[in-house]
């Protein structure tokens, strides 16, 4: 698995674990320790050699050829949702559903990730035309707590916010220096009350940041899927977070990954595809300290397991 895909999901977990659980260990743990069961599928037929190290993660990989769709970045607009311009209240408690459309934030990015759910709604993207994270949530609080993703440097740096309008909004922006052409700019506003957002994004100066900030649209909505369902989930658990990352290639589909939770409890499946196999490698990832999911528990998800679609074609994906 890519360096790059693991710190991306790393930056999505602890974006996303509230209150005191944080399920960022699951994965990382797991991988320093390298504690694994792993489990290969063929032609659809579940491998009989099954070796088991500990309760860290469950790998397997079934085989499904895919055929390759047109290009695409987009998520699926959410028909029948509405955006947090209408219902502010929405944002973050839903991990299907994205209240805002990033627009003209995404255009030309080679890798667009979504992320919905656990309190925090959250789009990045990466490419020749700029890279960026754009974060939306109920919580103020919780929102300044969200280290940034795109740090040139991981030394804490002196914010000098200026103030800024944004879609007739106030708003702050600040940089942390990068390059003499180039630095990273910070936005901060509450694009509906009851809603802050947060954009980063590299720009010549701060009066772009905040033009790239403006040209979000926050009366639609977009879905958060993924080509695969969990059938079964130990008892009072419920997806809590969904993550998907999408290219721009004829092989649309990169990364996937749901969080199963009960409010004390994470357990993390991942499905990424690789670059030798059409199939994705999928993981269910239940160490970590204090998670409280099992073995048995991790099997249980494991086995519920199912495929939906064709990898690139997301109109086959789940509701």
């Amino acid at each position: 698995m890519s360096t790059d895909l693991d710190q991306r999901l790393a930056a999505t977990l602890r974006a996303h674990a509230g209150g005191e659980t944080d399920p960022a260990p699951i994965v990382e743990r797991a991988r320093q320790r390298g504690r694994r069961i792993k489990i290969r599928r063929r032609g659809g037929v579940i491998g009989a050699a099954v070796a088991v190290v500990s309760a860290a993660a469950l790998l397997w990989q079934p085989a499904t050829a895919p055929v390759p769709k047109p290009d695409g970045i987009l998520a699926p607009a959410a028909t029948g949702e509405s955006g947090a311009a209408t219902r502010p209240d929405l944002v973050g408690a839903d991990p299907w559903t994205l209240h805002f459309d990033p627009g003209a934030l995404v255009a030309g990015a080679r890798h667009v990730e979504w992320t919905a759910g656990s309190g925090i709604e959250d789009v990045k993207y990466w490419g020749p035309a700029g890279s960026g994270r754009l974060l939306l949530t109920r919580d103020a609080d919780r929102l300044d707590s969200i280290k940034q993703v795109l740090s040139s440097s991981a030394i804490e740096f002196e914010k000098h916010p200026v103030n800024v309008r944004i879609g007739g909004r106030t708003g702050t922006v600040w940089s942390e220096p990068n390059t003499p052409a180039e630095d990273l700019w910070f936005v901060r506003w509450q694009p509906i009350d009851g809603v802050w957002a947060r954009l980063e994004t590299y720009a010549m100066d701060g009066a772009d940041a905040a033009d790239l900030a403006g040209r979000v649209r926050f009366d639609s909505a977009r879905r958060c899927t993924v080509p695969f369902e969990l059938t079964e989930l130990p008892a009072g658990s419920s997806i809590t977070s969904c993550s998907v990352t999408l290219a721009a290639s004829s092989e649309r589909f990169s990364e996937g990954t749901l969080v199963v939770g009960d409010g004390k409890r994470w357990l993390v499946v991942r499905a990424e595809r690789t670059p030798v196999d059409d199939e994705p490698v999928v993981s269910v990832d239940v160490d970590g300290i204090g998670n409280g999911y099992t073995e048995s528990d991790g099997r249980t998800v494991r086995d519920g397991y199912r495929r939906v679609g064709d990898l690139d074609d997301l109109s086959e994906w789940p509701d």
